[in-house]
């Protein structure tokens, strides 16, 4: 059976409260997330068989295991609200200028490579417009509506940290009631004197 699958963190529950509050002072056409499904997404795997899946999982718990796994702790602040027509997301979201973060990406797609996980239309800087912008470059955000159609006329301010401890697996399930993001497994970050510099 074929689980669809993500890597991510997860905002703390106080940060859910003020997402749930911006989200409740939008008015605007279209579906809201769950405040249970809050969280911003590292690297969208896709459909994964149980194999892949349990290499994955298998080869980062080698790496923490050993310690070669040292993924640095990182911050990020989203303060824009914005709206992908295409795919029609209205979204919290903002900027990777913490090198500690982009260190993290890049380490996403060199293990998932290294154990045959093609990521969806990763890196691909063709011209593509109003697609989800994890397709073409990495946009951190946390997804407030879906089928939005367009961006609310006023809205409450909000600029949000996201200082995770851990980053998680996710799975995608599909149930009458809508879509539910559950946690399978989670790794700690580090704490690391000094920046990560991904071209090490």
């Amino acid at each position: 059976m074929m689980k669809r699958l993500f890597l991510g963190i997860a905002p703390t529950q106080t940060q859910n409260t003020q997402l749930s509050s911006l989200q409740a002072g939008i008015s605007v056409d279209g579906k809201s997330v769950s405040p249970a499904n809050f969280h911003m997404t590292l690297a969208f795997l896709g459909q994964l068989d149980i194999h892949q899946q349990f290499k994955l999982q298998h080869k980062l718990d080698i790496l923490q295991a050993s310690k070669a796994l040292s993924w640095p702790k990182f911050t990020v602040t989203l303060d824009t609200l914005t709206l992908w027509r295409k795919p029609q997301i209205l979204c919290l979201s903002g900027k990777v200028l913490d090198p500690n973060l982009q260190y993290i990406l890049d380490e996403c797609h060199s293990l998932l490579q290294q154990i045959g996980i093609k990521l969806p239309n990763h890196q691909s800087r063709k011209a593509a417009q109003n697609i989800l912008p994890q397709e073409v470059n990495f946009v951190p955000h946390i997804s407030l509506f879906r089928k939005a159609k367009q961006l609310p006329i006023k809205h409450e301010a909000l600029a949000l940290t996201l200082s995770p401890e851990k980053i998680h697996l996710y799975i995608s399930i599909s149930k009458p009631t809508g879509v539910e993001y559950q946690i399978l497994q989670s790794w700690p970050l580090t704490e690391i004197t000094g920046k990560k510099n991904a071209a090490d």
